[in-house]
């Protein structure tokens, strides 16, 4: 049965890193799409490392995994609780809205639609494509078994040769929630880092907000990403 609450840590402190990091900053500069990029980063790095230092020790099991991502998501909020009396939710948010106004109705009606059909889909569907089940989601089970990621005696080359992140991030989920379901919602937080990043580079040379929001329509059609 997954474990829906400790499936959530992973998310739920890549969103608090998010936060601390967009209010830790200059207030002329602060910019939710650059925090979330920067919560993804720090969701990847942590993963890696504390993969790669249980698998040193062989602790890649419930215990020691929740308690150290029950570790990463009270962290920010220890960072951001000395800034709560500046924080005004109603200020921010109507800063939020004002660069949502700014936007085109049909082309935010497009981004907050594919973007709302793209969370949902990763929220309710567990992977199922041919490399996933070839090699990205057995790596995963056969270092569940073993308790580290050493390399093992694979039928597939991939299984022991293909980059780890993803994998280090799956396993991770896959330990907490007790199942499959919510890897995808992996690649979702990714893809919506992406989709901020690139309106700001858009916004980097000059674009209006209608271009930054081309631009992240753009993304948003390529067919890879979805």
């Amino acid at each position: 049965m997954m474990r829906t609450l400790p499936g959530c840590l992973p998310f739920l402190g890549t969103l608090l890193w998010s936060a601390c990091f967009y209010f830790r900053a200059a207030e002329p500069s602060r910019s939710w799409r650059w925090a979330l990029s920067l919560g993804c980063v720090l969701l990847g790095a942590f993963s890696l490392l504390i993969t790669e230092l249980f698998s040193l020790l062989h602790l890649l099991e419930f215990a020691p995994v929740l308690l150290a991502w029950i570790l990463m998501a009270l962290l920010p909020v220890l960072l951001l609780r000395p800034l709560l009396p500046r924080i005004s939710i109603e200020a921010e948010g109507k800063r939020v809205l004002g660069r949502l106004r700014a936007l085109p109705l049909w082309i935010l009606l497009l981004i907050t639609g594919l973007g709302g059909l793209l969370f949902l889909m990763a929220a309710c569907s567990a992977p199922s494509n041919y490399d996933t089940q070839s090699y990205h989601l057995p790596r995963q089970v056969y270092w569940l078994m073993q308790g580290s990621i050493e390399h093992f005696r694979a039928t597939y080359p991939f299984q022991n040769s293909h980059p780890v992140l993803t994998e280090h991030l799956g396993l991770n989920l896959m330990i907490l929630s007790g199942g499959d379901d919510w890897h995808n919602l992996v690649q979702a937080f990714y893809f919506l880092a992406g989709c901020g990043l690139v309106s700001l580079l858009a916004a980097s040379v000059g674009s209006s907000s209608r271009g930054q929001g081309l631009a992240v329509l753009s993304l948003m059609r390529v067919p890879v990403a979805l």
